[in-house]
C-alpha cells in the first residue's frame, strides 16, 4: 500500500508538522545520527480506518539509526513548544502551541526482567520497535524521511509489503495488522504481552471500545490467563490507566469490556452495575462519577481499593452520602446542599425517582454562590443556610427563587449578627 496516498489523507496541519520533521532531519543529515524517520502507531491505523481529523493531534514518530532526543530538540528550536526528554527510554515528547503533540522515540528493543516490571531497553531496529508494541494494528509504519531505497535495515524477511523500489514509500506491516484491521480484531504480538504489562489490558479495552473491535481468541485467552494471577505492585500505573479510561469521551463500553473480561475485579477489586455507565455517559457525567459508580458497586472492597490506589479519602464520605440517599429512596434536604456535581450525576443514573427529585429541586434552586454573595463565606454555616432553604422548599413554604433569596438573606444576617462582638 502506497504511503504517499495515506499521508495525503492527513489534515493539512498534521502534514505540515510531518514535513517540518522531515526537513529538520534532512538538515542534520551530515550528522551520522540523523537516521530514518517513520510515522507509527495509531496514525497509520486511523488513516486506514478513515478516522476524522481530530484523531491526528497526537503523532508518534520512530527514528531508526538516530537520536530521537536530538531530533526533538532541533524541532523545538524550529517550532517552539515544550519539550520533555526521557533519556532512559530514548524518547521525547514535544507539545506544540497549536495543541499538536509529537512523541518521538529512537527505535529500541525491550526486555521485561519480571512480569509487570518496567522494560529494560536497548537500541534496536524498526522491526524491534514495532514488535514491542501492544497490538498488531498499532505495529504499522509509514516511511517519512528519507524515501526508502532498497531493503530496509534491520527488518526481517517476510514482510507483507514485499520488495521495495528505489525511492518508494510503502506501508510496513510486519505483524499482520492489515488483516486484523479488516477482521476488526485486537491481537497481541506475543503470548506474554499482557503478563509483561497488564496495563495493556486497559489500553486494549479503550481501543476496542473506540474502534468497535474485539479481542481475537488467542488474545482473549492470554488476557484471562494473566487475570487469573495478575502481577503485583502496579497500583500507580493501573490507576493512571483507569483514570485515562474514565476520561474517554465515551467510556461506558470500555468499562463494560473490563467488567466482562473480569479485569475490573482482578486488577482493582471493583465491579460495575448494569446500565449505570451508559446512563452516566448519556448525561456527559464527569470522570469522578464513573469512579464513584465503580466503588459504590463494590461495598466490601471499596475502603481497601481507596487506600490501595490512593484515591482521595473524601471519596469514602461521598460514598456514605450516596448510600444513604439510595437506601432512603429520597433526597433528605440536609444532604442536597452537600452533593457535588459528580454525586448528583450518579444519583440521576441510579434512579429515575432520584433524577426527578433532583430536577425538581434544581428548578429555581438557590446556589451556594448566591449565599456567598450575600456576605457569608464558604464553610459550615453556608451549608446550614442552604439546607434550611432546601427544607423550606420541600415543605412548600417557598415558591420562587426570590423567596429563597429572601430567606437566605435573613438567615445570613442572623448568623453574621451572632458573630459580632458584644
Amino acid at each position: 500500500m502506497d504511503a504517499e496516498d495515506l499521508l495525503e489523507r492527513l489534515p493539512a496541519p498534521a502534514r505540515d508538522l510531518l514535513a517540518a520533521a522531515q526537513d529538520t532531519l534532512e538538515d542534520t543529515r551530515e550528522n551520522t545520527s540523523a537516521g530514518r524517520l517513520y510515522l507509527v502507531g495509531g496514525a497509520p491505523r486511523d488513516l486506514l480506518l478513515g478516522t476524522t481529523d481530530a484523531a491526528f493531534a497526537d503523532l508518534d514518530l520512530s527514528l531508526e539509526g538516530g537520536d530521537a532526543g536530538e531530533l526533538a530538540g532541533a524541532l523545538e528550536r524550529r517550532l517552539g513548544g515544550k519539550l520533555t526528554r526521557y533519556p532512559a527510554f530514548g524518547s521525547a515528547t514535544l507539545e506544540l502551541p497549536d495543541a499538536f503533540v509529537l512523541d518521538l522515540v529512537s527505535t529500541r528493543a525491550e526486555r521485561y526482567e519480571r512480569p509487570g516490571a518496567l522494560p529494560e531497553v536497548r537500541p534496536g531496529t524498526l522491526h524491534d520497535d514495532l514488535e514491542r508494541r501492544d497490538f498488531s494494528v498499532n505495529a504499522l509504519a509509514l516511511p517519512l524521511a528519507p524515501p526508502v531505497t532498497g531493503s530496509l535495515t534491520g527488518l526481517r524477511t517476510g514482510l507483507r509489503t514485499g520488495p521495495l523500489e528505489r525511492g518508494s514509500r510503502t506501508l510496513l506491516d510486519p505483524f499482520g495488522g492489515l488483516n486484523d484491521l479488516a477482521a476488526r480484531h485486537l491481537r497481541i504480538l506475543h503470548p506474554a504481552s499482557f503478563r509483561d504489562d497488564p496495563t495493556r489490558i486497559l489500553r486494549g479495552a479503550r481501543l476496542a471500545a473506540r474502534l468497535g473491535f474485539a479481542f481475537e481468541p488467542g488474545t482473549r485467552r492470554a488476557l484471562e490467563e494473566t487475570l487469573a494471577d495478575p502481577p503485583k505492585g502496579l497500583e500507580s500505573r493501573l490507576r493512571a490507566e483507569l483514570e485515562r479510561t474514565l476520561q474517554e469521551e465515551r467510556p461506558a463500553r470500555a468499562l463494560e469490556l473490563l467488567d466482562e473480561t473480569g479485569a475490573l475485579g482482578a486488577l482493582f477489586g471493583l465491579a460495575l452495575e448494569p446500565g449505570v455507565a451508559r446512563a452516566l455517559e448519556a448525561q456527559a457525567a464527569p470522570p469522578e462519577s464513573y469512579l464513584l459508580a465503580l466503588l459504590l458497586a463494590s461495598p466490601a472492597a471499596r475502603q481497601r481499593a481507596v487506600a490501595r490506589f490512593g484515591w482521595p479519602r473524601r471519596t469514602l464520605a461521598q460514598l456514605s452520602r450516596l448510600e444513604a440517599v439510595r437506601a432512603a429512596g429520597t433526597l433528605p434536604p440536609e444532604q442536597v446542599a452537600r452533593l457535588g456535581g459528580a454525586e448528583r450525576a450518579l444519583l440521576r443514573a441510579l434512579s429515575p425517582t432520584l433524577a426527578a427529585q433532583l430536577a425538581a429541586l434544581d428548578a429555581g434552586r438557590i446556589r451556594a454562590q448566591d449565599v456567598i454573595d450575600l456576605g457569608l463565606p464558604p464553610g459550615h454555616a453556608l451549608g446550614e443556610v442552604l439546607a434550611a432553604v432546601a427544607v423550606a422548599r420541600r415543605d412548600r413554604q417557598l415558591a420562587t427563587l426570590e423567596q429563597e433569596l429572601e430567606l437566605a438573606r435573613r438567615l445570613v444576617r442572623e448568623r453574621l449578627e451572632r458573630q459580632e462582638p458584644t
